[in-house]
């Protein structure tokens, strides 16, 4: 959801030495970056507008269904309760 470039700079202010931050980029290579589109922002606050006061649903993780939804991906989480009152959000994951 943010540019390479970012997560780059996060990665050397986050990892403990070179080659930590060697191991991280390697595995970012392998990852798909999604950019917060027009489509994915209206999808993102109508869960907000469906969701927040009743299931406490927070922006990053509106964010996050409303990636998964738009871009019709499946959603790997730890997090299960976060996102399984959200219609239309394909999980995989425990409780």
């Amino acid at each position: 959801m943010c540019g390479f470039s970012r997560v780059r700079d996060g990665i050397d202010f986050g990892a403990r030495d070179k080659t930590e931050v060697q191991e991280i980029e390697t595995a970012l290579t392998e990852l798909t970056f999604y950019y917060i589109t027009e489509t994915i922002s209206e999808k993102a606050l109508s869960l907000m507008k469906d969701y927040s006061k009743s299931h406490g649903l927070a922006v990053p993780d509106a964010l996050i269904a409303a990636t998964a939804i738009s871009e019709g991906l499946y959603l790997y989480t730890l997090n299960v309760k976060d996102f399984r009152f959200i219609h239309g959000v394909s999980l995989v994951g425990e409780d």
